[in-house]
């Protein structure tokens, strides 16, 4: 978001065109927010098992067809009806803000009780951190677990924690990496 803008249309999950090519808009805006958007439906739902049946409702209804946002909260909203007493879809409705989460450009609008840190996460900012407060001279105790994870995105939090901290890399820094962790050789596109 921040590469557009926070105030960018292109920022929003719903973003108006114009005359814009549908190429400008491409990001992973879409992504993290839309994920941001049902993780904090889920936590409005008074278990989990709920917010799964109300997807599979969805799935099964749309299959083989393009999502929109409007035939999913329709779809929601159907399923609180059907399921919740009037007084609890009315409380959980009127936690929604449909409109901001899908057409306000920049950050989510109702985000305060969300927390997407992880234990892993943090682990691998810290092993980030170590590599560069170690100065190359030896490794950090932890090392290995970048090595023997099967996390994709632990390994992407620990690359961009370096990138974060360019200014404190030197090529020691970066041999020393290298040589523990390969990651000069990795295959995988999403480490490139």
């Amino acid at each position: 978001m921040e590469s557009f803008g926070l105030s960018n249309n292109f920022s929003s999950l719903h973003p108006i065109l114009d005359v814009s090519s549908p190429d400008d808009s491409f990001s992973e805006v879409p992504y993290e927010k839309g994920f941001q958007f049902l993780t904090y439906l889920e936590s409005l739902f008074k278990t989990k098992d709920d917010f799964r049946d109300v997807i599979r409702s969805y799935v099964l209804a749309h299959s083989q067809q393009s999502v929109h946002w409007e035939d999913w909260r329709y779809s929601l909203e159907a399923w609180v009806n059907r399921t919740y007493t009037q007084a609890e879809a009315s409380a959980l409705f009127a936690k929604i803000d449909w409109n901001a989460w899908v057409f306000n450009p920049g950050n989510n609008p109702q985000p305060d009780h969300l927390n997407f840190t992880t234990a892993g996460a943090v682990g691998f900012e810290q092993m980030a951190d170590a590599y560069i407060a170690l100065g190359g001279q030896s490794s950090p105790a932890n090392y290995t677990n970048y090595i023997n994870t099967d996390d994709v995105q632990l390994q992407i939090i620990f690359l961009a924690r370096l990138a974060a901290r360019k200014a404190d890399m030197t090529l020691a820094i970066m041999n020393r990496i290298d040589g523990d962790l390969n990651v000069t050789s990795a295959k995988n596109p999403e480490l490139g």
